[in-house]
């Protein structure tokens, strides 16, 4: 799983709420950093299975930008967006920009949990 975001603390807490699910996750704080994570992964045949990715980035592309870049490379990927805005467009209709769930801030590790099984197992999350 790769956390896409610019604050550390979000960053810092997915991880730990991850792992105790016991997911591999690895974390960027910018576009850039993301893409460079996301090809090495695919380069060692370890692509992620599943991004969740800020909606606004301050100084980088926007979650919206950074999905249909990540979806060109691996169509695959389970997307996620997560903002504080819940009713910004990209969260409102998240499924017209490439994502398969949304996932409001703050979340706990219940809703994260929840998101993580649906996608994994193929079903679609109800949120």
């Amino acid at each position: 799983i790769l956390v896409i975001d610019d604050e550390e603390v979000v960053r810092v807490t997915a991880v730990n709420m991850i792992k105790e699910l016991n997911y591999h996750v690895e974390t960027a704080a910018t576009s850039q950093k993301a893409f460079e994570k996301f090809i090495h992964a695919q380069e060692i045949n370890e692509p992620f299975d599943v991004a969740i990715i800020d909606s606004n980035i301050p100084g980088s592309l926007s979650g919206r930008e950074i999905v249909r870049k990540l979806l060109i490379m691996d169509p695959n990927l389970k997307a996620i967006i997560s903002s504080g805005s819940f009713d910004s467009p990209v969260m409102t209709h998240f499924r017209d920009y490439g994502f398969k769930a949304r996932m409001p801030k703050p979340y706990d590790c219940h809703t994260l949990y929840d998101i993580l099984t649906r996608l994994m197992t193929g079903d679609e999350p109800a949120k």
